[in-house]
């Protein structure tokens, strides 16, 4: 188990925060937490998958540590959701991943596995 680091990237003009675990492992794993919950919720998988990958675990904006929106009729949907993925991957270098998604975040690795991230999430975990 590796020691947990807290950050923070700018994804499609909005502040991200994510939790970083088994930061020195080639793979990555995105685990994304639902609707009305936060990046920690994955605290105890990210623990545990961390022995063997490095584990993104992002607050959603309007969630958690993330900036909230100044949009949020625009912004708090799943089109917004895909483009703050992809920007996270390519912020942080991740060509492919797998993703780990509970409820909304499901929801936004299956519409980016088919759209914006077609071919770079190798793996969908729901």
């Amino acid at each position: 188990m590796s020691t947990p680091t807290s950050n923070y990237v700018n994804c499609a003009g909005r502040e991200l925060h994510y939790m970083e675990w088994g930061a020195g492992h080639a793979e990555t794993v995105v685990a994304w937490h639902g609707l009305a919950r936060t990046g920690r919720d994955m605290d105890p998988i990210a623990a545990e998958l961390s022995a063997r990958w490095r584990v993104i675990c992002p607050d959603t904006i309007g969630r958690g540590l993330s900036q909230w929106s100044a949009d949020p009729a625009r912004e708090y949907s799943l089109e917004f959701y895909e483009r703050l993925a992809v920007a996270l991957l390519d912020q942080l270098g991740i060509e492919h991943c797998h993703w780990l998604g509970t409820s909304m975040g499901g929801a936004i690795g299956l519409k980016a596995a088919a759209g914006a991230l077609r071919g770079r999430i190798r793996r969908l975990v729901l």
